[in-house]
């Protein structure tokens, strides 16, 4: 179990953790963060997770990725940090064969006093005590004990439970992912960008100056980069003119927001140009939208038993062809481009069915719980406490 958890810190926060104690009592290490995670079931099952950041951690890890220059706790950062926690329960609750049935029923901050009445009342089946390097200290507990009494022939066991986990990660690690290069001097950047990219299925790979770009195009074949213009060593126009011959496709992400400047950044020959700061849900279309253009765009897309065609507009289930109405079909292809990513039903009927529409938001949840019976997905479209929807994939 801590070698995944060691695993998912390096992915989320791109630390190298060491594990300090495999039985963490709840020890106070300073100011912090105490995040729970409450999920249930029809048949009342509940299992709990609880994600304890020390301040400093998530000071010099969010609030960098976020370019937070406050250099403490604030509003932003704990919202950040909320998203951060759901990201790292959903990587793990995906591999338990029970957690479909399981619907998040609460996600509140503790107090240190609340945390510690939890865990006087309850039996942790794991709770983890971690360093980061200096960056600060991190701590992991689960509470679920149906899953160590079920008689399932495929149920899960304490001990081999994270051995599930770690073939899952493993398997995801050898798909076949659409490739993209970020280039941006600014760490964060890539960091928050390579984040949101690799939550939504692409496979990403970072550099901050235009020589280690030029370096890592030589060596690997990309189906898109995203290019910062102001870079050291080379800048965004001499990468672009080196990478044009090779037909790779670039959107150009930077600062410079004149009109000339995004004149002269597509006639050099990017096939877009977004400016900072940007919404992620924006980056997202566009990144599908170029590598469509370009003919580089995952073409179906397979959920269980749902798959859907993008060229021919058709969705089926178990083999057969599911009738879907225009906006039924617009909204599933959106939570698709977009999936593993949180969408206020708000974004969502601004995508779908336009800024001029003058229906409220009640439309969209009429159209998810359509789309949730007709092609089985209740298990993977998600409702997103007081925002929204997000498709779990």
């Amino acid at each position: 179990m801590k070698n995944t958890v060691i695993k998912l810190i390096y992915n989320l926060f791109q630390l190298d953790a060491q594990i300090i104690s495999e039985h963490y009592g709840g020890e106070k290490f300073g100011n912090g963060i105490y995040y729970r995670l409450s999920y249930a079931s029809e048949q009342g099952q509940e299992w709990e997770m609880i994600f304890i950041f020390e301040e400093k951690l998530l000071v010099n890890t969010i609030g960098k990725m976020i370019c937070d220059e406050s250099n403490e706790l604030n509003t932003m950062i704990v919202n950040a940090t909320r998203y951060t926690a759901r990201q790292f329960a959903d990587n793990i609750r995906k591999h338990f064969p029970s957690s479909d049935s399981f619907d998040l029923k609460s996600e509140n901050l503790l107090t240190y006093e609340q945390f510690q009445k939890v865990l006087e009342q309850k039996d942790l089946q794991s709770s983890l005590l971690f360093n980061t390097g200096g960056a600060g200290y991190f701590a992991f507990c689960f509470i679920a004990p149906h899953l160590l009494s079920q008689k399932q022939q495929d149920s899960l066991q304490a001990e081999t439970a994270m051995e599930e986990i770690e073939k899952y990660l493993n398997k995801n690690e050898k798909q076949k992912r659409q490739k993209i290069l970020i280039v941006d001097d600014e760490k964060p950047i890539c960091d928050l960008i390579d984040l949101n990219l690799s939550a939504s299925g692409y496979h990403c790979t970072t550099a901050q100056n235009g020589m280690d770009a030029l370096d890592l195009i030589d060596k690997e074949n990309y189906d898109l980069i995203l290019l910062d213009i102001m870079l050291p060593g080379a800048d965004g126009y001499d990468v672009m003119a080196y990478v044009r011959p090779l037909k790779i496709p670039v959107i150009f992400i930077t600062a410079k927001h004149e009109v000339r400047d995004r004149v002269k950044g597509l006639k050099a020959g990017a096939d877009d140009y977004l400016v900072k700061p940007f919404d992620v849900v924006e980056l997202v279309a566009r990144v599908e939208a170029v590598l469509r253009r370009t003919k580089k765009a995952e073409t179906e897309f397979t959920l269980g038993d749902m798959k859907c065609d993008f060229d021919r507009h058709q969705v089926f289930l178990k083999g057969a062809v599911i009738e879907c109405t225009p906006k039924e079909y617009e909204l599933l292809e959106v939570l698709i481009r977009n999936r593993n990513i949180a969408l206020s039903r708000d974004k969502l009927l601004d995508m779908v069915w336009g800024y001029d529409f003058d229906g409220g938001t009640r439309t969209v949840d009429v159209h998810i719980q359509r789309l949730r019976h007709k092609l089985h997905l209740e298990n993977y479209i998600k409702t997103v406490y007081k925002l929204g929807y997000r498709l779990e994939a």
